[in-house]
């Protein structure tokens, strides 16, 4: 699972939202599919518009989702340094790895 994958995933889950749901919230009721490979790390994360609908619909900072979001794009040095950043003041406090429970944001 890629870094957005992860922080999709956990927004969502943090909302009570299943896919299916969220993908309606957007406005796009037949992606839930491609919501499930993008958290899933097989496809690359949505464009800009998509992004600032999840982060409208799922309570994120826009500008976070989508510093995640092309991080990956970006070159290593600079991927080293977004990823630096996301662990100092992370977004919403995402964990490094997909939670079994939810988490209350003082214990991540």
């Amino acid at each position: 699972m890629n870094p957005f994958g992860r922080a999709l995933r956990w927004a969502r889950t943090q909302k009570n939202l299943s896919l299916d749901a969220l993908a309606k919230k957007i406005g796009r009721p037949k992606s839930k599919g491609y919501l499930s490979m993008i958290e899933n790390g097989v496809c690359p994360p949505p464009t800009t518009s998509v992004i600032e609908k999840l982060a409208r619909t799922l309570d994120v900072s826009t500008s976070e989702l989508m510093l995640i979001a092309y991080a990956a794009k970006a070159p290593k040095r600079i991927r080293t340094w977004v990823i630096e950043l996301v662990d100092i003041v992370p977004f919403k406090s995402i964990p490094r790895r997909p939670p079994k429970e939810k988490l209350p944001l003082s214990r991540i």
